[in-house]
């Protein structure tokens, strides 16, 4: 992977991390800093939910499975050959994602993995996640591809 297309993955990331969180909290799903002490009771468990505090290591922890993620699907997208069919993309990697992310989810004991759980993740890991990282990235120079 090249170096711009590794460094617009990051950009991607960062940008749907943003927009992923702006969806959860406008629609009313998440409170900050609420949001943030569950992302990090994924990594410390219930003691993220005591303090405040623990929201900063939820919001840094967001940001680098956001561009973690990006950069994956740059990668994976770019031995495919498929960054031009962003629309593709969206819809693949942002079930990938929400599947992964609810599997984690639930091996952590936080949330159980149903079906219900998958759909319902799926709007956020789709629209507000997948499909901006994808957009953005497709937009990448073909000479920064490779």
């Amino acid at each position: 992977m090249s170096s711009a297309l590794f460094k617009r993955a990051i950009v991607a990331g960062i940008i749907g991390a943003i927009l992923i969180d702006v969806f959860l909290i406008v629609v009313g799903h998440q409170k900050i800093p609420g949001l943030w002490q569950f992302v990090a009771s994924t990594l410390i468990g219930p003691v993220a939910f005591t303090s405040t505090s623990y929201a900063f290591l939820g919001l840094l922890m967001h940001f680098v499975i956001s561009i973690v993620w990006a950069v994956l699907y740059a990668y994976v997208y770019r031995a495919m050959n498929q960054l031009s069919n962003w629309i593709l993309g969206t819809i693949a990697w942002g079930i990938v994602v929400d599947v992964v992310m609810q599997g984690v989810l639930a091996a952590r004991g936080v949330a159980p993995f149903t079906l219900s759980g998958v759909i319902a993740a799926l709007v956020p890991h789709v629209i507000f996640f997948a499909l901006p990282v994808a957009y953005y990235l497709s937009r990448t120079p073909a000479s920064a591809r490779r």
